[in-house]
């Protein structure tokens, strides 16, 4: 079971259930709600295995000193454990690219382009079904098809509309920011990108987007985007964006699609 804790600039937390372990994607939501969430013994924060940081940015690891780490793995990059000053000491450095299990997790990073030291995306295979989040970049990665073609869930960016952002109250080098290389997805790349990795898959993916911005775009403009793009590549799938307040559950259903029948998946976790 996946459970989003919340999505945003506000704060990013991700957490992933499988039978007594769990995993934290991120944790950057408000140490109030984090405190919540942890006192509910059925998010199994006391099976915690590990938590994976996709970089330093305080929207994702602004509640880090909050979890109960003893005996718990830090994850993330080397750039992204410099940065937060764990590297040699309490995190386990993973190379973009390379694997480590950790309880029932095969992590992967995934290598991203964002403003910060060394940020990346995760895939995580757990009980044979593999759940991909990618948040935070400028642009789409050209080395991703094969890993979102084989999710059963994917958590991708759909930042912004351009058109939003153009006419908005950002000042100029906030914008420029957000549109380069190294700032955010915009809800037609992020459409794109779904399109050109999922044509010809069998799986068909629960799709989430995350990152939402409060200011550049609604959660009904971002739907309706991707929804489209996937559409032009006759990929017939919902997409759902995730409340930044958190509360999207995945259980491990097909993705929703109007013409084409799903693939019945098993999750078992």
């Amino acid at each position: 079971m996946v459970h989003n804790l919340g999505s945003g600039s506000s704060g990013n937390a991700l957490l992933i259930c499988a039978g007594d372990a769990t995993l934290l994607i991120d944790c950057g939501i408000p140490r109030t709600r984090l405190k919540r969430v942890m006192a509910d013994a059925s998010f199994g924060f006391d099976r915690l295995a590990a938590v994976a940081i996709s970089h330093e940015h305080g929207d994702h690891v602004s509640a880090l000193d909050m979890l109960p780490l003893a005996g718990s793995a830090l994850v993330g990059t080397p750039g992204t454990l410099a940065a937060l000053g764990h590297l040699g000491r309490a995190g386990e450095a993973i190379n973009p690219g390379a694997e480590t299990r950790i309880g029932p997790f095969l992590l992967r990073p995934l290598a991203v382009s964002h403003d910060a030291s060394e940020p990346c995306g995760y895939s995580i295979g757990v009980h044979g079904r593999r759940i991909t989040v990618m948040t935070d970049l400028g642009r789409p990665p050209e080395d991703v098809a094969e890993v979102l073609a084989n999710s059963h869930l994917i958590v991708l960016e759909a930042n912004y509309d351009q058109h939003m952002l153009a006419a908005g109250p950002y000042p100029h080098h906030l914008k420029q920011r957000i549109v380069s290389g190294n700032g955010h997805l915009s809800n037609v790349q992020c459409g794109d990108l779904l399109a050109a990795a999922l044509a010809g898959t069998a799986i068909r993916p629960v799709i989430w987007l995350a990152h939402l911005s409060k200011t550049n775009t609604r959660p009904d403009v971002a739907e309706r985007v991707v929804e489209q793009r996937l559409a032009r590549a006759g990929i017939d799938l919902a997409a759902a964006a995730m409340m930044r307040t958190g509360g999207n559950v995945w259980r491990g259903e097909p993705g929703s699609a109007r013409h084409v029948r799903p693939v019945q998946l098993s999750l078992g976790f």
